[in-house]
């Protein structure tokens, strides 16, 4: 036998590389280590190199040395040069030199060419290029000192081959292998060889790195011609060759390793063609399928992932359910579409449980979803469960790690396993046929013999608390994972898994754990069924059809799903498998509601934006959607209305068509479902499926869906929970994120410097005790233990319950109620007031509620008598029935169990009566509270667990207040404290003293400290005080033994006792506010048409003065020529200077003066002013001050261009500047015009003196204006041809819900004057709301107040100002007194600012509150704040502009430099900020104070009126909605309106009304509300005046005010109903409305989709039309609409914001009455606001008011017609019809309010229907002026009729000839005088479609409809059919709908 030969010493590698040093970089791990053990091998001291991994590298050389090698560690990163030159001068340092560097160190990013970015690309040739040559430089010289050395490169075959995603890394190495070459060229005479060793794939974790690993590694495998894929260790015995002895003659070459792959011929050879293969059903015990590729990018370990530390990676996955064993076998059951519902078989007779009718105590559901085979009945299902889905996440290989801290978080509840509900089925009757035992001797004895009698049937019994969730988890994780690891169970119904895996997420990040096991479990018992069935909310079809049209209810299963999180980073550290991120959790309670089990659209909203908000993902970029959907009706009909509302671009799917509703586990099964997708790239299909008739659109795909991932981002999964009791949970799912991106947060940053606080608590508790007192002195908080066998019934004030259901609800429920009714009184708010949206409610209990043991027997009433009723077969027993007489044992069951019924009587109620879950859910329901709700459980530690809890979500901004509940209801001696402790709760030699159990309940407030001080609440102590005084009780409060224990409320109740030894009083409820007396009223400011323009021309009076712009001279020298004095002011000249001037030249001065601006060439908004119009303004000025007594009159007139219909702002500054002087300068007439660049009745010629733009033209319109008297203020403008003047509005729209939000939540406010005056006290009235995070920004400097004069009091400042003047006097004796006076007003200003930073520190926290000392009228001092703003905050929510200065006085009293400075504060100082504040720091709302003056001027205000005219006219002008202005009328109490001088004016001349500080500020936070919803921002400038004002406008500038609308009583009918506000415009015959549509001013669009898109029918165009005709002549009945045409869609916008349109009227007599032509138009505005096209026409009509009323039109035959609107007559030549807009493939989708017709029907004549629209559904329609959805229905019947191939048109209208009404009333009316009804009919020889009343009378009429046809459709059609754009004519029968 030949042997092959052992290789000679001079060929084996043994220790060929003996004393040689080896330098290996990157050598800690991966096949870096395994080089560096190769070549400690072959004898050579390895030197480890290593950077980022320096516990890899130690590792590696502790391996090599316990081996017998030599290694050492030699930190340093390649890329950096220093660094690598500090290396090798400690290598020659230490060992002399190098004689062997291997390069391996590598760095890489696997994406596409159009991925990468440029810093990608320099830090991956640093690492991978110039760190190799950098090295190589380096040790040639050492090496050559020794006389040569070896040079190994590591490269890969993607250097020379192109792999998919691997340019980066491939381009790098292909460098590589070229430096080899030419390095091996100049190193070689120096005896240094230079090599590079490559190989193929290797199968090691990077190549798992790879997209699509598996099948790259299976393509490899096939195409080696050796098979197979290589390892480490092959490629490290390349590199030992390259670098021994045996290669000395091989340099400058690259060696591959791969098998043969590189020769190409799997490439070459061609395939056989495969044919295709049916597709198989796996089989359940089939080897399992190659997993699929795993979503994990590479990740190389110098590539950070910005953001990993705040992000929590999914690092592993497991489930069972019914058929699933893992998450594959998950997928493939998914795929297949194939229900797993069974009968339960062996788990317990179904024959006892089940009946086919709803019979009382039975289901009549036979089927469910099993777990098969069950474990056996010994071990609990839910530990069994739950440790095979931990095995399936590696839960114990990633727990097992160095430092790893554990925990696990569970969702499920006390009675959700059918161990505990038949361990207390035995309980409770071995208890209760004891006691019915008809011989009373030896009870204890007999229930003992009970209990072993019934143990003997019910195998899955036992001591319940071993079966509790907290026990049962605790079993699966003992001996799993290492140490005790701490459990907490979370109970929200179906959502707690989702829940579980929120507080997971928050136990990582807030530093708790680092890895935690979150999911749940779920076991069926046979009770479940039974009272579920009550809620008939089972399917009894025995499937499970979600969102579909045959949906008829849901099918609970067994189930366990756990997912492992961790740090993304520390994910990535330690290289685990990132199988997603979290990228969101909304959470949210449905709050009040129908019932607190019924489905809430508002709950779900709020979870969904939630969810979404935490990192700002858009809801376009939701992919997909795992929903909750469990096949009942409405609980899917709600979810698929919120879905297709909020997301209608996603997928949408549900697992429980397939596995059935795993109750407490769903959440994590339904991510184990988003994951799979993610893994697969493919959503699963939802079979089956077919969309319910009108319910909205949803996609749900039917086959398997490809979603591959996209190159721009993430793919995004979001899945849904909600629980029964209205606790909504929603997370979102994200790819791993690749190298360089950014990952999303997975939950808000915590509010800095902002602990979580205990402001009040309560308690119910039997006896009513007083609790503070029994507290006080150390006795039990009550002297009573129990309420009773019965619980006494509420009243009904305190729990909103009616009696009969507050007695099917479990007594925990109800005190908890209670307890919480007790923190607030009638006459006061709840502290919750205003915070409901962000109040959530955390409940502490523990164990099984009372109510559960009589209704656990009831259920298995029937099966417990069979059971008894049979021999036991107990083996190990030798007397079959345990000693028990038959006769009694019946007899005492009976009595027992009629006892029990006697207690209860099951109804819908019970099930949610019993849920430890809707203990929060009731508290919120009850009170409108849209936080999370959730009960905790971890035994007698509840209480703390439920404290952190709430904390947590405090602490990070997603709540401001939460109630913690600690509630237990059950006091039977048998329950003692020891069985519920938990072995981490307890240290083995502690021992608990066994106390009895008492009922109660107690209730915590927290907030943090900054809602605290803002609503000035008492603090009683931080929840880190009274934690800590739970963790370690004080030494004089031992664990008594005569305390009674109340077991999860524990805590809760150490905490009151910890508090009133503080506290002793609790505190009170928050105060309720004074009642605000009311002077203002909210007013808007309009402009009205007065028609066209005075088109005469007027010439200059003689002795006139005209100033101008040295621009306009040229074209003003005729006005010179004809007599008049012209004055162009040039920029650079004084104005003051040149005024003087031309007066010095006219001593007799000037009667007339004319002052032109123009701003046609000045630079477009919101640039600043010129220089030139600032110096025409401050001639105008100027001239005024001198000529002021000589004046006759005074006209200005400003040419400027009009943009979306405003002039531009700044020739405001010379409109207020006439304003004011119509109050100051009596005798003289005073007129400002304000005109466009062209007039429409000439635009042709712009030098016509009749163009206003004409500088001569405008002048002479002046004249004009001079000519007629004022028509309100004394001021016009001509716009596009029409002359304009401004109205006073009353505004008062409806209420604000002071709930409303102010801002989003901890907000940035930046305030200029915000220290001060009005600024500050609204300031100060928004931090009472919430927390603010302030800038301050003013001029005084609050740090230098003397502090003796900062404690002054008001009355001390007299004398404080006299000791500062004498002692300024005696140190400057010459310093003028006046002058030292000013010096302390301006102290007086600072100290104001420093009380006002004192206050707003004291409400918000000193370290939130800033102030900056900068001049407004400086840009870099503005800037400078602009910067230290965005580094400290990053952004603005609100802007208050409010700073200014005030010198009222007589203009001959006024300086120009004093003008200048008033002017500047306002006008400079706001440019500054809008330049300052852009960008990331533009503000979410900017508010500018200005001020009444702006509006009518007023005496003494020159100076001061036009600067804050301009603040308004900015408004006006913004780009958008964002910016509004106050224009105040004087605070009496505080600001400029509070000075003596300003207050006796004002109380001498009762101009103005003096409005007090909380009014202001009431005004103030009312605006802000407003605008937080869309439609509230259309008001851009508002003012509040009241009686004092009406009186003095009126006087001096009548025809200002418009009167006020009247107000009807709150029950009398409105006198023009329907959606148009106030007129914009108004005149007698013509009238302008801006009307604004959006989905949340009105959500009944919603239900009216055109193409998917929410649109305004065209019968409310038509009721726009009637309305605004009806308001130019209210007194003319209306008659009829004619001649409509619809134009172009009415949509609301899709990025939410409110759409803006235009409705104008113009009316004109007729014989008889009136036609008044309407139309709808609208601007495209792009977003800079330029207008792209204007005055697009969306629809016009004529609207006949008076004359006779219209006599019905004929309707045609009536053989169809003439039945009963209840459809009791059936003519048999009608047939059913259909009405294809309820379709949900039709384009034109009508839902909700607009589904308001049935019993269609095709006529022999044409069509009919039956119109009775749902009352609720029509609730949501405001009233309107005409019965829209009946004339929607009315219109729409001609599609009822089909064309001759079956199918119905689905048309929109184009013209409609005629609507007529004869009955009066909107649908509400008609609804409530016709209950059931209207009947509809459509004549198709008369073209008619007429409404009647049962009686005959026609209500309505629509003739002469033409329509549009979008698509064909019929009954049996789902994608609509494509039509023709057709149809101009009359439409035949069979057509088509009413405008939309």
């Amino acid at each position: 036998m030949n042997e092959r030969p052992a290789p000679s010493p001079a060929s084996a590698p043994g220790q060929d590389l003996a004393g040689k040093v080896a330098l290996v970089t990157g050598g800690g791990k991966g096949v870096g280590a395994a080089i560096s053990r190769e070549l400690a091998a072959r004898g050579a001291l390895v030197v480890v190199n290593h950077f980022h991994s320096p516990q890899a590298a130690e590792e590696t050389v502790a391996a090599i040395r316990a081996a017998g090698g030599r290694a050492e560690g030699l930190r340093g990163s390649v890329a950096k040069r220093d660094q690598v030159a500090a290396m090798f001068a400690t290598l020659a340092e230490r060992h002399g030199g190098v004689d062997v560097l291997v390069n391996n160190a590598a760095r890489g990013v696997f994406a596409r060419y159009d991925d990468l970015t440029d810093t990608e690309w320099q830090r991956a040739l640093d690492t991978n290029l110039h760190g190799a040559r950098w090295c190589a430089l380096a040790a040639a010289p050492l090496m050559a000192a020794r006389g040569g050395g070896a040079i190994v490169n590591v490269s890969s075959i993607g250097a020379g081959l192109a792999m998919d995603n691997y340019l980066l890394v491939g381009v790098c190495k292909a460098a590589l292998e070229a430096l080899t070459r030419y390095l091996a060229a100049d190193l070689g005479p120096s005896g240094i060889r230079v090599n590079t060793a490559s190989a193929g794939l290797l199968d090691n974790p990077t190549a798992a790195l790879f997209p699509g690993s598996d099948a790259l590694r299976a393509t490899c495998a096939a195409a080696a011609p050796l098979g197979g894929v290589g390892h480490e260790d092959d490629l490290a015995r390349l590199v030992g060759f390259l670098a021994s002895p045996q290669s000395r003659w091989i340099s400058g070459q690259c060696l591959l390793a791969d098998g043969g792959l590189s020769v190409g011929r799997a490439m070459l050879t061609p395939q056989p063609p495969q044919l295709p293969q049916l597709p198989q059903p796996p089989q359940r015990h089939q080897e399992a399928t190659p997993p699929p590729p795993k979503a994990v990018p590479f990740l190389a370990p110098s590539t950070p992932i910005r953001g990993a530390a705040r992000t929590v990676a999914v690092v592993g996955a497991g489930l069972v359910a019914p058929g699933v064993d893992d998450p594959e076998e998950l997928w493939r059951r998914l795929v297949e579409g194939v229900p797993q519902f069974g009968e339960p078989g062996e788990r317990f007779p179904l024959e006892h449980f089940w009946s086919p009718e709803n019979a009382p105590d039975r289901t009549y559901s036979r089927v469910a979803g099993y777990l098969r085979p069950a474990p056996d009945p010994a071990e609990d299902y839910l530990t069994a469960w739950t440790r095979a889905a931990l095995l399936q996440c590696e839960a114990p290989i990633l727990a097992a790690r160095p430092g790893v801290r554990t925990a696990c978080f569970a969702g499920a509840w006390a009675e959700g396993s059918q161990h505990v509900e038949e361990s207390v089925l035995v309980e409770a009757a071995a208890a209760g046929i004891a006691a019915h035992w008809p011989d009373p001797a030896g009870r204890e004895s007999l229930r003992t013999r009970l209990q072993q009698r019934l143990r003997a049937v019910y195998r899955h019994a036992g001591d319940p608390d071993d079966h509790l969730p907290p026990a049962a988890v605790r079993a699966a994780v003992a001996g799993l994972l290492p140490g005790p690891v701490p459990v907490q169970v979370v109970d929200t119904a179906c959502s707690s898994a989702l829940y579980a895996i929120d507080l997971g997420t928050r136990a990582i990040l807030d530093g708790e754990c680092e890895l935690a096991l979150c999911g749940g479990a779920f076991s069926l018992g046979a009770r479940y069924g039974v009272l579920f069935s009550r809620l008939r909310g089972l399917s009894r079809s025995g499937a499970v059809r979600a969102f579909d049209a045959d949906a008829d209810g849901v099918l609970f299963a067994d189930g366990a799903a756990f997912v492992a999180l961790k740090r993304l980073d520390a994910a990535l550290a330690d290289g685990d498998r990132v199988l997603a991120v979290l990228a969101g959790f909304g959470a949210a309670s449905d709050g009040r509601g129908r019932a607190v089990h019924a489905p809430n659209p508002s709950g779900q909203r709020r979870a969904l934006a939630r969810a979404r908000k935490a990192a700002g993902i858009p809801a376009e970029r939701i992919d997909w959607v795992v929903a909750h959907a469990t096949g009942t009706p409405v609980g899917d009909g709600v979810e698929r209305e919120v879905l297709a509302e909020q997301l209608p671009q996603a997928w949408c799917t549900s697992n429980k068509s397939v596995l059935g509703h795993t109750g407490w586990a769903a959440g994590t099964v339904s991510v184990v479902h988003a994951l799979q997708g993610l893994a697969h790239s493919t959503v699963p299909p939802q079979l089956p499926y077919r969309a319910p008739d009108g319910a909205p659109p949803l996609r749900v795909p039917t086959t398997p869906a490809p979603w591959p991932r996209p190159a721009d981002r993430p793919r995004t999964v979001g899945v849904s929970s909600f629980g029964f009791g209205g606790t909504n949970g929603h997370l979102l799912l994200q790819d791993a994120p690749r190298p360089g991106e950014s990952a999303p947060p997975s939950l808000p940053e915590p509010v800095p410097d902002d602990p979580v606080v205990v402001v009040a608590w309560s308690a119910h508790l039997p006896g009513s005790p007083d609790v503070a007192h029994q507290l006080t002195h150390h006795h039990n908080p009550s002297s009573a233990r129990s309420f009773g066998a019965a619980y006494p019934i509420p009243p009904f004030a305190e729990v909103r319950l009616p009696a009969p259901t507050a007695a099917r609800v479990d007594r925990a429920q109800l005190m908890a109620l209670q307890a919480v009714a007790a923190l607030t009184r009638p006459d006061a708010p709840p502290w919750w007031e205003e915070l409901r949206d962000g109040c959530g409610v955390f409940a502490a209990h523990t164990g099984v509620p009372s109510a559960s043991p009589d209704l656990t027997v009831r259920c298995h009433a029937t099966a417990l008598t069979a059971a008894l009723g049979q021999p036991a077969t107990q083996p190990d027993s030798p007397d079959d029935n345990h000693g028990l007489d038959p006769a009694a044992l019946r007899k005492a069951t009976e009595a027992f169990l009629d006892a029990v019924r006697g207690r209860t009587d099951p109804g819908e109620d019970t099930l949610a009566g019993l849920m430890p879950n809707v203990i929060p859910a009731r508290v919120a329901a009850l009170h409108d509270l849209h936080g999370p709700t959730m009960t905790l459980d971890t035994g007698l530690t509840s209480g703390r667990t439920a404290l952190r809890a709430a904390a947590s979500h405090l602490r990070r901004g997603e709540l401001e207040l939460a109630l913690v509940i600690g509630a237990n209801g059950v006091s039977t001696p048998e329950r003692s404290t020891p069985e519920l402790t938990t072995p981490e709760q307890t240290a083995p030699e502690q021992t608990v003293p066994e106390r009895p159990t008492a009922e109660g309940a107690f209730a915590l407030v927290l907030t943090r400290a900054s809602v605290a001080r803002a609503r000035q609440w008492p603090v009683l102590d931080t929840l880190a005080g009274v934690l800590e005084r739970l963790e370690r009780p004080a030494p004089e409060e031992p664990p008594a033994p005569d305390r009674w224990s109340y077991l999860g409320a524990d805590d809760l109740l150490a905490a009151v006792r910890h508090l009133v030894a503080t506290h002793p009083t609790p505190p009170a409820p928050p105060t309720p506010p004074a009642p605000i007396t009311r002077l203002t009223w909210r007013h808007t400011l309009c402009w009205t048409p007065t028609g066209a323009p005075d088109p005469r021309s007027l010439a200059s009076p003689a002795e006139t003065l005209v100033i101008t712009g040295a621009a306009q001279a040229d074209v003003l020298r005729p006005v010179a020529a004809a007599g008049a004095r012209l004055l162009a002011v040039r920029p650079a000249e004084d104005p003051g200077a040149a005024v003087d001037r031309v007066l010095a030249e006219h001593p007799g001065g000037f009667r007339h003066l004319r002052v032109l601006a123009d701003l046609h060439a000045a630079p477009p908004w919101p640039a600043p002013p010129t220089a030139g119009l600032l110096a025409v303004q401050e001639a105008a000025f100027w001239a005024v001050r001198r000529l002021r007594d000589t004046l006759d009159t005074l006209a200005v007139g400003v040419r400027t261009p009009f943009r979306v219909g405003e002039p531009a702002p700044h020739a405001h500054l010379f409109t207020g500047f006439v304003k004011s002087l119509a109050w100051e300068l009596e005798g003289c007439t005073v007129r400002a015009l304000v005109a466009d660049s062209a007039d429409s009745a000439n635009p042709a010629n712009p030098a016509d003196p009749a163009d206003p733009a004409d500088p001569l033209a405008v002048l002479a319109a002046l004249e004009g204006e001079l000519a007629h008297p004022a028509d309100g203020l004394p001021l016009a403008r001509r716009h596009a041809g029409t002359r304009l003047v401004q109205r006073l509005t009353p505004q008062e729209s409806a209420p604000v819900p002071a709930d409303a939000p102010l801002l989003p939540p901890h907000p940035v406010v930046v305030a200029t004057g915000g220290a001060r005056g009005i600024t500050a006290a609204c300031l100060l009235g928004l931090a009472r709301q919430l927390p603010l995070r302030v800038h301050l920004v003013g001029s005084s400097r609050p740090a230098e107040v003397p502090p003796e004069l900062l404690a002054a009091g008001a009355d001390e400042l007299p004398a404080a100002r006299a000791r500062h003047i004498a002692a300024e006097h005696a140190r400057h004796p010459g310093r003028p007194v006046g002058e030292i006076s000013a010096d302390f007003d301006r102290l007086l200003h600072a100290r104001e600012s420093a009380l006002t930073l004192r206050a707003l520190r004291a409400a918000c926290g000193a370290e939130h509150v800033h102030f900056h000392t900068c001049d407004v009228t400086d840009p870099d001092a503005v800037r400078a704040v602009a910067d230290a703003v965005g580094a400290r905050e990053g952004r603005v929510d609100l802007l208050v502009n409010g700073a200014g200065l005030h010198h009222p006085g007589d203009i001959t009293r006024k300086t120009l430099p004093g003008m200048r400075r008033i002017r500047d504060v306002k006008l400079a100082g706001y440019h500054h900020l809008r330049a300052a504040f852009a960008g990331p720091l533009a503000p979410g709302l900017w508010c500018n104070f200005g001020s009444v003056t702006g509006v009518v001027g007023l005496p003494g205000e020159s100076d001061y009126s036009p600067a804050n005219d301009f603040l308004s006219a900015a408004a006006q002008s913004a780009a958008d909605e964002r910016e509004f202005t106050i224009a105040w009328t004087v605070w009496d109490e505080t600001g400029l309106g509070s000075g003596p001088v300003v207050q006796s004016y004002t109380a001498r001349t009762a101009r103005l009304s003096r409005m007090s500080t909380a009014e202001g500020v009431a005004h103030f936070l009312a605006e802000l509300r407003r605008r937080t919803r869309p439609e509230g921002r259309a008001d851009r400038v508002v003012t509040f005046v009241g009686a004092a004002e009406y009186q003095s406008f009126d006087t001096r500038f009548p025809g200002l005010r418009t009167p006020a609308p009247t107000v009807p009583a709150p029950t009398a009918p409105t006198l023009l109903p329907g959606l148009l506000g106030a007129p914009v415009l108004r005149r007698p015959d013509h009238a302008v409305w801006e009307v604004l549509f959006g989905l949340d001013s009105h959500p009944f669009l919603r239900h009216h989709l055109v193409d998917g898109r929410p649109t305004v029918p065209g019968v409310l165009l038509a009721d726009l039309a009637v309305q605004a005709a009806r308001t130019l002549r209210p007194d003319a009945p209306f008659r009829g609409v004619e001649r409509l045409a619809f134009r172009s869609w009415v949509r609301a916008r899709a990025d939410g914001r409110p759409a803006r349109f235009r409705v104008e009227a113009h009316l004109r007599p007729t014989r008889p009455g009136y036609a008044v032509r309407v139309s709808v138009r609208s601007d495209v505005v792009a977003p800079d606001g330029q207008v792209l096209a204007a005055d697009r026409e969306h629809f016009h009509a004529t609207v006949r008011l008076g004359g006779p009323a219209p006599l019905p039109a004929p309707p045609g035959p009536a053989a169809a017609g003439a039945r009963p609107v209840d459809g009791s007559y059936d003519d048999p030549h009608d047939a059913p019809s259909y009405d294809p807009y309820y379709d949900p493939a039709s384009p034109v989708l009508l839902t909700g309010v607009f589904r308001a017709t049935t019993d269609c029907r095709a006529t022999p004549t044409g069509t009919a229907a039956h119109w009775r629209p749902d009352p609720d559904a029509l609730g949501s329609l405001p009233r309107l002026g005409t019965p829209a959805v009946l004339l929607d229905s009315l219109a729409r019947t001609p599609a009822l009729s089909p064309g001759p191939d079956g199918r119905h048109p689905v048309a929109v209208p184009h013209h409609i000839e005629r609507i007529t009404l004869h009955l009066p009333g909107d649908d509400h009316d008609l609804l409530l005088a016709h209950p059931n009804g209207l009947h509809l009919r459509h004549s198709a020889a008369s073209g008619t479609s007429t409404a009647s009343t049962p009686d005959g009378r026609v209500v309505a009429q629509v003739t002469g409809l033409h329509a549009t046809v979008l698509a064909h459709l019929s009954p049996t059609e789902t994608p609509p059919a494509p039509a023709p754009i057709q149809t101009t004519a009359p439409f035949p029968a069979g057509s088509p709908p009413p405008a939309r």
